[in-house]
């Protein structure tokens, strides 16, 4: 296979480019009073020799400081050796190079361009300004100097396919043939260059030509698959099914494991409606061992995407999945592709293994971690997100996320006072972002509360707040336990207002409401939130009848209260004071 020509830019080429091209002549020393010409510049300008001297000394420290990094030094020191030779080829070539360093495409492109004027032949500026051309996407411009750069070198090959390729990019198509049948004719017939010539073809809108080429290369070598599979595609663009299949099938008659022309004939008959056929090939396909995993991602996901017209059920889904997963099993992607797939199926426990098993294939992928972590919380798993947690740490000890998750860990089993040093490591690092702080805080708040520092709980709160106005679970928590201790009520009465407004139907949030405006002694206002609460109610919550049955007692519905206490003592609630309010028939605080 050809290889294509780069340009090096380091610092072995900088020092040669200094001595043989910029290498200044000095005088002996009995004409020293004689001004010193610049070799290698095209510059009529005569320098002395102290200026000579000086023009050295500042453009091999430019040198010095650009392999330094001190991009700016080396500007400044260039820009000096221009100012005592404004004509100096190499001094803007090299601060060209530094432009480019620092994607000042603009400026470097300039000082290339005065570069290459000033000294056409030499071949480093040509294809460095080329290369710029190309990057800016004028592929004329840089067509242009290749074509310059074949005349003067015709038997450089890859000067050659260089130029065919950027007339192929310029539309310049028919220079662009011309160009590969001239390489073709140094090299022989090469896949590459066919292939390259066919897109031509396609682009000139003339098919048969574009066929020829292919054809060519089938006639060079009939057992090479990929051959048929170019010409089968090729008649599918003109729509010439009937050929394409014959193209295709001979493809399965040379190799029946071919994973690629599976694909190609899942594609033929799910475009033809065939989708029985098409199903076929996709699970020879998802079985072929040498077919790229990509590939076989690539076309499960166009095949089950929501709006395709292509049905696929779930069994079948799962079969294709599976047969991936056996044909590839040292691969993490088609076990992390069927666990999203469960997850969307809201199997979450069945994707909780999948992902276990893509981080058993690949530890490294900090995503499988983060997805499988979340799913243990989904599943309420903690022994698992406490193991998961800690494993990933091991790996990925910057990621904020993870600490977030050690201590969701750390509050279920109560272990407050170790929650405060992982928070606080997480809220400074790199990654974290303002989402993660208010979460971050919210637990902080958590465990101060429960650690009975209440004022340092309440400016937890309040960052919460500040940091995400619309974190309505930490402002429920933050207006409940500002109730519990009768503390700044109008605060908590605000809080919970907002969070209602945001959420009318949570018997959670109107239950935090309705115990703020008891707290308050607003016992009718009280009752509407608290009735609300148990209507909306998806699955009974015991604490609701009880909240509710010390609403009405102070309401002097004595009955209504006891009937609520006894409805919360039979769905559940083991308390000393519930059983001393139903005994006594009489409100008690906790």
């Amino acid at each position: 296979m050809m290889k294509i020509h780069k340009v090096l830019i380091g610092a072995t080429l900088l020092v040669a480019l200094l001595s043989c091209s910029t290498s200044k002549k000095i005088t002996s020393s009995k004409n020293k009073a004689n001004p010193v010409a610049l070799k290698g510049n095209s510059s009529d300008t005569k320098l002395s020799e102290e200026m000579s001297l000086q023009f050295e000394y500042l453009f091999i420290e430019g040198l010095k400081q650009r392999m330094l990094g001190n991009f700016e030094g080396a500007i400044a020191l260039f820009s000096k050796c221009l100012e005592i030779d404004p004509k100096s080829a190499i001094s803007m070539y090299e601060l060209s190079t530094i432009h480019i360093a620092k994607k000042d495409i603009t400026s470097a492109l300039g000082l290339l361009e005065k570069a290459y004027l000033l000294e056409p032949s030499n071949d480093t500026y040509a294809m460095l300004l080329a290369q710029v051309f190309e990057q800016r996407k004028r592929y004329d411009k840089a067509a242009d100097i290749y074509e310059q750069l074949v005349a003067k070198h015709p038997t450089n090959l890859d000067y050659i396919y260089r130029n065919a390729a950027l007339y192929a990019s310029s539309n310049q198509f028919e220079e662009a043939i011309k160009m590969y049948d001239r390489l073709e004719k140094e090299m022989g017939l090469n896949e590459r260059i066919s292939v390259a010539k066919e897109q031509i073809y396609l682009s000139l809108k003339k098919p048969k030509k574009a066929r020829e080429e292919i054809q060519r290369l089938i006639d060079s070598n009939p057992k090479e698959t990929k051959y048929y599979g170019l010409m089968a595609d090729l008649y599918m663009k003109e729509d010439n099914r009937e050929t394409a299949l014959k193209y295709y099938n001979k493809v399965l008659e040379i190799d029946p494991k071919d994973g690629f022309v599976h694909i190609s004939l899942a594609n033929y008959y799910r475009e033809g409606k065939q989708p029985q056929k098409a199903l076929f090939h996709v699970e020879k396909a998802m079985q072929s061992t040498t077919l790229d995993t990509g590939t076989k991602i690539q076309m499960f996901l166009l095949l089950t995407a929501p709006k395709t017209e292509f049905v696929v059920s779930d069994e079948e889904k799962e079969k294709l999945l599976g047969y991936m997963i056996a044909a590839n099993p040292s691969e993490s992607r088609p076990h992390a592709l069927f666990a999203e797939y469960l997850i969307q199926k809201q199997e979450f426990k069945r994707a909780q293994e999948q992902f276990q098993y893509a981080i058993d294939l690949e530890g490294s992928n900090y995503i499988y971690w983060e997805r499988v972590i979340m799913l243990d919380n989904q599943l309420l798993d903690w022994d698992a997100m406490k193991a998961n947690t800690e494993k990933a740490l091991l790996k990925f000890p910057n990621k904020p996320l993870l600490y977030i998750f050690k201590s969701l860990t750390l509050l279920q089993d109560k272990q407050y006072t170790e929650m405060l040093p992982i928070l606080e490591k997480a809220e400074v690092l790199p990654d974290v972002n303002k989402a993660m702080l208010s979460q971050i805080y919210t637990y902080k708040a958590e465990a101060l509360y429960n650690l009975d520092k209440f004022e340092e709980a309440w400016k937890a709160y309040d960052k919460v707040v500040e940091l995400d106005p619309t974190n309505y679970m930490a402002m429920n928590n933050f207006a409940y336990y500002l109730s519990l201790r009768s503390e700044q009520l109008e605060k908590a009465e605000r809080l919970s207002a907002l969070v209602v407004e945001k959420n009318p139907n949570n018997p959670t949030y109107l239950d935090t409401y309705a115990w703020v405006l008891f707290m308050k002694k607003d016992y009718r206002l009280a009752k509407f939130y608290m009735k609300n609460a148990i209507d909306s109610m998806d699955n009974v919550n015991p604490t609701l009848y009880e909240h509710y049955g010390d609403i009405l007692y102070f309401l002097d519905d004595i009955d209504g209260a006891l009937n609520n206490w006894n409805k919360a003592k039979k769905e559940g609630i083991e308390s000393e004071i519930l059983d001393k309010k139903i005994k006594g028939k009489k409100y008690y605080s906790e």
